[in-house]
């Protein structure tokens, strides 16, 4: 996630890890020291692009080690016994340690919590069975998006019934205006191009409007977001980095610019359609029917 970790092609790269059994982990200088070098080959951030949807390696790192298997069982063979990590030791095997099953929030539970428990017993492994948690995220996770949904859509809807109105009463006003202008030479076509400027032009304001709002407040957001990054782990963190890594996240959860400018275009259209539907009352009424408006 860094422009420039400082390393160049070639520079030698000193791996630690510090014996598991050593007094005390955080004082390097009281364990006994396992060390393995490697040449650096320093990768782009492009290498993000090409791994799908996440991320690869750790976020508040200054840099990432890309390695193969081979060097990997060449660490866990070497080191003896130093803890390579959270997972794996030294003289071990390296691979999978651990796996992980999901069933439905409707399975029954019970013959599979056994059929788990018999399975891990069978290979001599530990079981965490955090089923509870998990299916308690889920009926919140389910709880949260049918409240937005409902409210979203009550507001959603209070607020075309809104625009109805206003629109239609807007029609009524101006129905003797447009009879008048029609007595005077303005032709349908060109009332009708009259009603789609307006519905253009509404949009193209609802949309500046919304967005200029909405980006008010994401730049607060930031902000703050940064402040407590500062406050609480002291780094050197900047509001345009911030920026950048919610661009990134939502780039990597498929928001890109053709849904963005997609997006405005549905907007448009929608307002179009609605300006046209709600002044039907100047297109379809005679023009002396207007002028008695």
């Amino acid at each position: 996630m860094y422009e420039d970790t400082g390393l160049k092609k070639g520079a030698i790269i000193n791996l630690r890890f510090y014996d598991r059994n050593s007094e005390d982990f955080q004082n390097p200088s009281l364990a006994s020291e396992h060390s393995l070098k490697l040449a650096a080959q320093p990768v782009k951030r492009k290498l993000r692009e090409g791994a799908g949807k996440g991320y690869i390696g750790s976020y508040g790192a200054h840099y990432n080690i890309l390695v193969s298997v081979n060097f990997m069982q060449k660490v866990l063979d070497e080191s003896k016994d130093a803890e390579v990590s959270s997972h794996y030791t030294g003289g071990d095997i390296y691979g999978d340690s651990n796996a992980e099953i999901y069933t439905s929030v409707n399975a029954k539970y019970l013959s599979t919590d056994y059929l788990v428990a018999q399975t891990a017993k069978s290979y001599g492994t530990t079981l965490d069975n955090n089923r509870e948690e998990v299916s308690a995220q889920v009926l919140s996770h389910l709880q949260n998006l049918l409240l937005i949904c409902v409210c979203g859509g009550c507001i959603g809807l209070t607020l075309f019934l809104l625009l109805w109105n206003l629109i239609t009463l807007a029609a009524r006003y101006e129905c003797r205006k447009y009879g008048i202008l029609q007595a005077i030479g303005m032709s349908n076509k060109q009332m009708y191009i009259e009603i789609l400027k307006k519905g253009a032009l509404t949009g193209v304001s609802s949309l500046f409007l919304a967005f200029f709002f909405y980006g008010v407040y994401f730049v607060i957001r930031e902000w703050l977001s940064v402040r407590y990054v500062i406050e609480n782990f002291g780094d050197n963190y900047t509001l345009k980095e911030g920026m950048k890594s919610t661009y990134y996240y939502l780039e990597t959860c498929g928001v890109s610019f053709e849904l963005f400018i997609s997006f405005i275009a549905v907007i448009l259209i929608f307002f179009l359609i609605l300006f046209y539907w709600c002044n039907r009352i100047l297109t379809k009424t005679t023009l002396m029917e207007k002028l008695k408006q």
